[in-house]
């Protein structure tokens, strides 16, 4: 995980994993197994990306894992599967963000899942096009405590977008919202991501 930010690649082909899924429908619960080995490398690494520390996206993977065993026989195909599953561990994700959100957390539980110094997207100076960069501890800190500022919707579009690697669509069509509103929401938090790199240079440098 060092150097550039890995961006969340596509999940399998969305015809095989909806034949999985019509098969766990029918009741075969080997295609849940199937389906499951085809997604979960991309959900836990979006998992990873909305939160820092090991424990807790082992916690929210399973339950994703289980979020989506109740989930599946409602899917009839009116989004992209695939869609369907990223929303769905979204969902999950917010559901355990706000529950955080009560209690106190310290900076010491923040690390990557493998162990690694945490990757994320840094807005750069003009606030345009985001700088990628294996960020240290002291760095974490500063920008957990920066997101820690920023309200959910806001954080989540920033995260999805430069964490994850999404594209605009891609974010408006998981978190149900209106594709400027995204875009909205991006560039706020960005120019919030600013101000706090710009005021902490001698942990950042030169973004």
């Amino acid at each position: 995980m060092h150097g550039q930010v890995t961006h969340l690649s596509p999940l399998a082909d969305d015809e095989r994993l909806c034949d999985l899924a019509r098969r766990y429908q029918a009741g075969e619960k080997a295609a849940f197994e199937l389906l499951l080995s085809a997604v979960m490398p991309s959900i836990t690494g979006m998992i990873s990306r909305f939160f820092w520390n090991r424990a807790d996206v082992e916690d929210v993977t399973q339950e994703v894992i289980v979020e989506m065993m109740k989930s599946l026989h409602r899917f009839r195909g009116e989004s992209k599967l695939s869609t369907f599953i990223y929303r769905l561990a979204f969902n999950t994700c917010m559901k355990e963000k706000k529950k955080m959100l009560r209690l106190p957390r310290t900076f010491t539980e923040l690390t990557a899942p493998d162990g690694e110094p945490f990757e994320m997207t840094l807005p750069t100076r003009d606030g345009e096009q985001p700088a990628r960069a294996c960020i240290s501890r002291e760095q974490q800190c500063c920008l957990h405590t920066a997101m820690a500022g920023l309200s959910l919707p806001f954080r989540a579009a920033l995260l999805l977008v430069d964490a994850c690697g999404m594209s605009y669509e891609e974010t408006a069509a998981i978190m149900h919202s209106p594709l400027n509103t995204v875009r909205t929401r991006v560039k706020r938090a960005r120019d919030a991501m600013k101000k706090i790199i710009l005021a902490h240079r001698e942990l950042f440098g030169d973004r």
